[in-house]
């Protein structure tokens, strides 16, 4: 019983839990530098788009923030990068509207954005949700929450 009580504790947790899957974006062809530490001097891992794959690096975990920071995690171990260097491509299969929050609450104000899937730098973490900068339909760029369920952390393919 206790194991079981356990396992469901687990589960619930990591359901709220703050780590979301992203990918290093690199669309002028720079590359995007991992620190071992969160005042970003000491490089650990420098990551180079794949020319072949639309300027697409690599696939990370975000599991926090902090200041100008996104902590990720590869593996068992955590790195941090600058805000802006990772990106999530929106889903919108349902109204094929890409809609952003004030704030990482779906009962907060809202606004369409846009009516195209895109993919939307991130800039904050918030148990699941990003806080992104997408284009909206006038091409200006507008920066919201973007909700977990319209997520895709893949850059090579559609999300399910």
């Amino acid at each position: 019983m206790k194991w079981l009580l356990t396992l469901l504790c687990c589960c619930v947790l990591n359901n709220y839990a703050d780590i979301t899957g992203a990918f290093t974006i690199h669309p002028d062809g720079r590359p995007v530098h991992f620190y071992s530490d969160p005042k970003m001097k000491n490089i650990r891992i420098t990551v180079f788009p794949y020319k072949d794959e639309a300027d697409a690096g690599i696939m990370v975990e975000v599991v926090g923030e902090l200041d100008d920071v996104l902590i990720v995690q590869m593996g068992i171990e955590a790195f941090y990068c600058k805000k802006g260097e990772l990106a999530v491509n929106t889903r919108n299969y349902s109204d094929k509207r890409l809609i952003l929050y004030q704030e990482p609450d779906l009962c907060s104000q809202s606004s369409v954005i846009s009516h195209e899937q895109q993919t939307v730098k991130i800039y904050g973490i918030h148990e699941g949700w990003f806080l992104v900068e997408a284009e909206d339909e006038q091409g200006g760029l507008r920066q919201g929450w973007l909700p977990p369920d319209k997520q895709c952390w893949n850059p090579w393919t559609t999300c399910p």
